[in-house]
Parts: C-alpha cells; sequence; structure tokens
C-alpha cells in the first residue's frame, strides 16, 4: 500500500507491487535487483502485528553505495495503519525529490476506510487479481470486493473494484447476459457518489466505456485524467495502451505498453502485451523477443509457446523447430491452448495422426473447464484434420460435434465474447455446406468486432470472412474481403495467408499473385 501510495507522486518512477514482491525473503544483492528492476534506490522494511498494534520499519537504500537515505520505525495502534503509510509515502518523496507539490501532498490524505474488516477483505480482491484473470480468480476477487464494500458501504474504492470486475466477467463471458453490466454501472455510481475525484474511480469509469459500452474514445477521456493523479500506475499506462491498438494507434500504443512494462517488469502479462504489439505492427523479431521475456517470466504459459512456435514456422516452414519449441515447455505448459495450437501445426505439417491425437488431449484439457470455445475448436480442428486425410463422414462428424457445442451457449455470452463464438462457428457453417447461416453469422461477428470498431483484434475475423464467403462460393465477395484485410494493420500475420494450407482457397482466385505482391508477400 506504500507502493500504492508512492503511484500519487509525480516525478518518481515506482516499480509495480507484482514485480517487487517476487523479491520477498531474497538474498540478492542491492544492486543487483537495482539493475533488474531499472531503479536507484530501494525501500525495504518488515511489518508486525498483534491484535491491537502494528509496528513498521522501514528504510531507503541507495542500490549503489548501500547507503542508507532515510530509516524510520513507527509503533502505532492498529487504528493508525493509513497515517503510518501515508508518513511513509511522504518521507520517501521528500528523501528522493526534495518537496512535494501541493497536489502530491493532498492526494495523501485520503483514508479509504475505519473499518479494518472491510480493508483486510479488499487486499484479498486485490491479492487475488495479481493471480491472473482467469474465472476462478475473478470470481473470487469479486466476492472479497463485495464483502468489502457490505462492510463499509462508504468504501468508495471497494465499490469502484466491484465495478471493475463485474465488468471483467462481463468482458470475458464468464457471466451470461447483461447483468453483469447492470451490476458495474451500480456499484460505479456508489463510487462515484462517494468519491468521484478518486483516480480508481475515474479508471472505472474508463473500465466501464471499455469493457461495458466498447466506447474506446470515451474511455480514454477517462483514463488520462486518472492517469495525472497517479502516473506511476502501470495499470492506468496499459489500460491506455491497450485502448490506443483498438484505435488504431499501434505506435502510440507501444509507447504506453513498453512504459507499463519497464513499470512491471517481471510482470509475464506485460511482457504478452508488448509482444502482441509488435505482431500486430509485423514485426517477428520484437514479437519473438518478448516472447521470450514472457516464457522466462511465466514458463507454463502455454499460449506464449504456441505463438512462438507459429512464429518459428513462419514464411519458412519450419515445422521442426516449432515443434522443439513446444516439445521442450515445461509438463505445466500443457494446456488446451497449447495442445490445439500443435493440432493445428501438425495438420500444417500433414502429419494428421499425430494431430488427432492431439486435438483429443486438448478436447479433454478444455473439458475439465466446461470451456466450450476450447472444446469447439479441437473438434473442428478434428474435422479439418479428417478431412485432409480424405475421411469425409468423419470430417462431417468433428464439424457436426464442433457446431453443437459451439451453440450451446451462445445467446448468454456478452457481445464481445459472442463475437469471438461466431468467427469459429461460422467456419464450421461453411464446411458444413450452411451456407445461409454461415454468411449471417460471420457478418455478425464483423458487425460487432470488425475494424472500423476495434483496429486490434477487429482485423483477423476480415480474414474469417474472406475465407467463408470463397467456401461458400461467393469470389468476389471473398476477394474484396481479402483485400481489405490486406489493407489493415492487426493482430495477425499478413503471411499466415500467403502460406498456410488453411488459407490455401484464398490463394486459388487469379487475381491472388497480384494482391500478394503489392503488398510484399511473393519475395
Amino acid at each position: 500500500n506504500i507502493i500504492t501510495q508512492l503511484y500519487k507522486v509525480s516525478g518518481l518512477k515506482v516499480i509495480e507491487r507484482t514485480s517487487v514482491m517476487q523479491y520477498k525473503n531474497t538474498t540478492k544483492r542491492m544492486n543487483q535487483i537495482g539493475a533488474e528492476l531499472g531503479v536507484g534506490t530501494l525501500l525495504e522494511g518488515s511489518i508486525q502485528r498483534s491484535p491491537d498494534r502494528v509496528i513498521v520499519t522501514a528504510q531507503l537504500i541507495d542500490v549503489q553505495s548501500e547507503a542508507h537515505l532515510w530509516a524510520q520505525t513507527y509503533d502505532r495502534h492498529i487504528t493508525d495503519l493509513f497515517d503510518i503509510q501515508n508518513e511513509v509515502a511522504r518521507s520517501i518523496a521528500v528523501a528522493l525529490k526534495g518537496r512535494l507539490t501541493e497536489d502530491d501532498a493532498a492526494r495523501f490524505e485520503h483514508r479509504p476506510t475505519a473499518n479494518l474488516a472491510a480493508y483486510e477483505a479488499y487486499q484479498r480482491g486485490k491479492d487475488e487479481r495479481l493471480k491472473g484473470a482467469g474465472r476462478d480468480n475473478v470470481f473470487r476477487a469479486l466476492s472479497d470486493f463485495d464483502e468489502a464494500s457490505r462492510l463499509d458501504p462508504t468504501f468508495a474504492e471497494a465499490w469502484a473494484n466491484l465495478s471493475r470486475f463485474h465488468l471483467l466477467t462481463y468482458w470475458y463471458g464468464y457471466s451470461s447476459g447483461t447483468a453483469p453490466l447492470e451490476k458495474a454501472q451500480f456499484a460505479l455510481n456508489k463510487a462515484i457518489d462517494l468519491a468521484p475525484d478518486l483516480a480508481i474511480v475515474g479508471a472505472v469509469r474508463g473500465f466501464y466505456y471499455y469493457h461495458g459500452l466498447r466506447d474506446y474514445a470515451r474511455a480514454l477521456q477517462e483514463f488520462y485524467p486518472a492517469l495525472a493523479k497517479e502516473p506511476n500506475n502501470s495499470l492506468l499506462v496499459a489500460s491506455i495502451g491497450y485502448i490506443e491498438r483498438r484505435l488504431g494507434n499501434f505506435e502510440g500504443a507501444l509507447d504506453h505498453l513498453l512504459r507499463a512494462y519497464e513499470l512491471d517488469p517481471l510482470s509475464a502479462h506485460r511482457a504478452g502485451e508488448v509482444a502482441s504489439t509488435y505482431r500486430a505492427l509485423q514485426q517477428r523479431d520484437r514479437d519473438d523477443e518478448y516472447l521470450r521475456k514472457l516464457i522466462a517470466l511465466n514458463p507454463l504459459s502455454g499460449g506464449a509457446h504456441v505463438d512462438l512456435s507459429w512464429n518459428a514456422i513462419g514464411s519458412t516452414r519450419d515445422f521442426d523447430q516449432a515443434r522443439a519449441i513446444l516439445e521442450n515447455a515445461p509438463a505445466g505448459a500443457t494446456t488446451g491452448r497449447l495442445l490445439r495450437g500443435w493440432g493445428n501445426i501438425e495438420v500444417e505439417a500433414e502429419n494428421y495422426d499425430r494431430a488427432l491425437a492431439l486435438f483429443d488431449q486438448a478436447f479433454a484439457k478444455f473439458s475439465l473447464d466446461h470451456n466450450n470455445d476450447g472444446m469447439a475448436d479441437a473438434l473442428s480442428g478434428k474435422g479439418r484434420a479428417f478431412q485432409a486425410m480424405g475421411l469425409l463422414d468423419s470430417a462431417r462428424s468433428s464439424f457436426e460435434r464442433s457446431l453443437a457445442t459451439a451453440l450451446k451457449d451462445l445467446e448468454e455470452l456478452s457481445p464481445n465474447a459472442r463475437a469471438w463464438r461466431l468467427e469459429g462457428i461460422a467456419l464450421v457453417e461453411a464446411e458444413l455446406g450452411l451456407a445461409a447461416q454461415a454468411r449471417e453469422h460471420i457478418d455478425e461477428a464483423l458487425a460487432i468486432r470488425g475494424p472500423d470498431n476495434d483496429a486490434f483484434q477487429g482485423t483477423p475475423p476480415v480474414r474469417t470472412q474472406a475465407l467463408v464467403y470463397k467456401m461458400l462460393g461467393d469470389h468476389d465477395g471473398a476477394f474484396d474481403r481479402l483485400t481489405l484485410y490486406f489493407s489493415q494493420p492487426g493482430y495477425s500475420y499478413r503471411e499466415d495467408v500467403h502460406t498456410s494450407r488453411f488459407y490455401a482457397p484464398l490463394r486459388d482466385d487469379r487475381r491472388y499473385p497480384a494482391l500478394a505482391a503489392k503488398f510484399g508477400l511473393d519475395n
């Protein structure tokens, strides 16, 4: 919480807690830690707590000389906890900057709650979020923030985070219908009524427009003022980067995401977002660089191993290198996503029996999590493998099972999650010859998440739309969509279309060679 207080001080670089806490009980030298985090000063301390008292020791250390710049011990009643946090943060700011601005000083005065039970529930929610954005983590954090807001209905930060986590369940499709959005709006209004000027409240207003309404331009109008109040908050910096990316400002997005990674240098998630932005900028080498950073920080990230293996294939079609990346991944990284991606690579390599086995393993993993998206994708992968083997009855059976799985909870999904699902559904329907349904579903996916309203993740569906149209015999429509795809920046590489067997139908058009030459794909 001292770190959180220091977010508010302009002119400092403050490392995010997710990176800092990895040094708890470390035996590393100060200068090594400073070099790894890219800082010149470290705050070290300890806390002892009895039922009604707390003893906090803190010292500020120069990493090169290891000299103490400041040190203090506080022995106070537990109810003075926030005063101690404020005093430590003020002392550090003065020691490093020489003085505090009036705005900096004013931001230290806020006391979030007088209810320590509510505060502890709030802290549990924050800790839970640090474990990731998986369904279980999000719902546990949601429960903690709900408890905090019930224990102290005047706790604005608890209401703000409660709103944000309802928005996450809506954005990721963890909850059905519009109820999460309505709950998020209710909690946000509570926070606004209590403390409209808090940075977290402004940020959650931004998240409401971002994750709730997908109004990215309006979301930015909320995030920038919030960042001005907490200039060291890596979440706010990164969120601006995410939104700039969706608005098509990829260079500006990269600047913010690199800054967020600088503030949180041991975060695998931050490294991954930088990697995907370089991917959108068609910079494969830098994408690889940050994927490797991600894997070094989190070797169990199955998705990162898959992305790196696809990059290895690239235009060279080096399947041996791609396999080596996946084979060398630790056992814990063998997720459904890794197995599904590996299966797709084996289909590309025309190693169909192995592909079928991998898709079966992926299906089993996804089934454990009741992940309909993953199960449907694994089944459609099997369908494509059977199809390539000439086993058309088996292919059709797999495609039919995939479609039935994907349609199960479609009507309950949020627009964002629905768009992802519809893209896969349309491809399977096209394989099954369900022309009207396939066209309707891919067009709906583009209406929700197309390049006009999402320059980052709205471009790949255009490629899918081109493939669906081609499979349905609409060659002119397919070529028109393919031309649009090549003309857009976006998340995927254009060379996938030029080399992958999956997109081979798009290359059959007599107009394709000229289009490929225009975008440098025939080199």
